[in-house]
């Protein structure tokens, strides 16, 4: 099996949050991060490695521009899948 090139770190999700110059920006990452939480049941992580897209990708400017409940049964949807 090939080696994964993206890999967890110990870097600080708080840390790397905190420095997201937008307040609006970084307020909606606080909430994602939340609410993943709450959905996976696991504390959020940073990872290193090659960003790539894909067709399941969901890309959000604003927090405010979605229905948040929606997004929670998505999440728990694909966790299941």
């Amino acid at each position: 099996m090939a080696e994964l090139k993206t890999k967890e770190t110990r870097a600080s999700v708080k840390a790397f949050l905190d420095r997201v110059e937008n307040p609006q920006v970084r307020a909606d990452c606080y909430a994602i991060a939340a609410l993943m939480e709450s959905v996976t049941k696991g504390k959020p992580k940073m990872w290193l490695g090659r960003c790539t897209t894909s067709k399941s990708c969901l890309y959000i400017k604003r927090l405010s521009d979605i229905h948040v409940p929606t997004l929670k049964k998505l999440k728990a949807a694909a966790r299941k899948a």
